[in-house]
């Protein structure tokens, strides 16, 4: 699709503090081709959304922390336009902490939690390149058409009904897509092992 395309993932252990982000502002700039990066959550965020959910009790301490958390990163994300859509992603996480301390088996739920991780993060990030003068955006991995082969986790990347659905348009500027996660068998959020946004960066690559 697109000639010298590179595409970055960032797993967590590079996403520990601000400074990070100008490192992934330099590989962007240094690229020669089009850039898409897959990211996943910041440091640490996706084990205390795990422990959350065994305490949902805490909802609204949780989302507190995480809030301050991401905006140390970026402070002026909340003057930006994607700030609307990062309370939307706030406000998901405690709507499924409420759903889970009502019942601890409700693996929607679970998942549309710990998914919330990899939005934020892809947030922060195309804020941080929007401010930098780049085209950056957000993308989920499912709202582009990132298919799973498997109903609320998966072991791979469904290659075929990807290729059919994957929204080649989204790809402009440089998208920041979410990893770890996409559309399950059954239309919803499925996971992806632990480590698996380098499956979706490299399905991706093969998808582009």
């Amino acid at each position: 699709m697109f000639e010298g395309m590179e595409i970055h993932k960032f797993g967590g252990s590079c996403l520990r503090d601000a400074s990070d982000l100008e490192s992934i502002a330099g590989i962007v700039e240094d690229a020669e081709g089009h850039v898409v990066l897959v990211v996943s959550a910041l440091w640490g965020t996706t084990d205390r959304l795990m422990r959350a959910a065994q305490e949902p009790r805490y909802a609204g301490r949780l989302v507190n922390d995480l809030a301050s958390h991401h905006l140390r990163f970026v402070p002026t994300l909340v003057d930006s336009p994607l700030y609307d859509l990062f309370q939307k992603v706030l406000e998901g996480i405690e709507d499924s902490l409420v759903a889970l301390a009502s019942d601890r088996e409700d693996k929607k739920a679970y998942n549309r939690l710990l998914a919330a991780g990899e939005r934020l993060s892809a947030l922060i990030i195309a804020h941080s390149l929007s401010e930098r003068g780049f085209e950056a955006h957000p993308l989920g991995a499912e709202d582009i058409g990132l298919c799973l082969d498997g109903t609320h986790t998966a072991r791979t990347v469904d290659m075929e009904r990807s290729a059919t659905r994957l929204d080649h348009d989204a790809f402009r500027g440089v998208p920041v897509v979410t990893g770890w996660f996409g559309e399950g068998r059954d239309g919803e959020i499925a996971l992806l092992g632990r480590g698996g946004s380098d499956q979706t960066a490299t399905a991706l690559a093969a998808l582009l």
